[in-house]
């Protein structure tokens, strides 16, 4: 478990393995809908259901060669920058922009 400062909020990070699975639980001091990994988790859902199966099955990819998620997201979506950050760019985007940038950006 780590204590550390995100975006001038404390947070605290646990990483752990179970039955073959990597987990991380990224916690801060409020609200859970405005926590950042849930945002991070409704915006990713939003983006999947979005995209077509091509789309998911790059990610599971990029998953399974140990590429945690908002990273994978990033790298599709070629988002520059912290992944973290520029996921939650997402949040305020109509599904129309979010189609056009999956139609455009989509790399690999």
């Amino acid at each position: 478990m780590t204590e550390q400062t995100y975006q001038e909020l404390k947070c605290i990070i646990v990483n752990f393995e179970y039955k073959g699975w990597l987990f991380e639980i990224f916690a801060q001091p409020q609200e859970t809908k405005r926590q950042n990994a849930f945002r991070h988790m409704v915006i990713e859902n939003r983006i999947l259901n979005l995209a077509d199966n091509s789309f998911r099955q790059l990610i599971i990819s990029l998953k399974k060669q140990g590429m945690k998620t908002e990273p994978a997201f990033a790298k599709l979506l070629a988002i520059e920058g912290d992944p973290y950050i520029g996921l939650l760019e997402f949040e305020i985007l109509s599904d129309v922009e979010i189609k056009e940038i999956l139609a455009k950006r989509v790399t690999m």
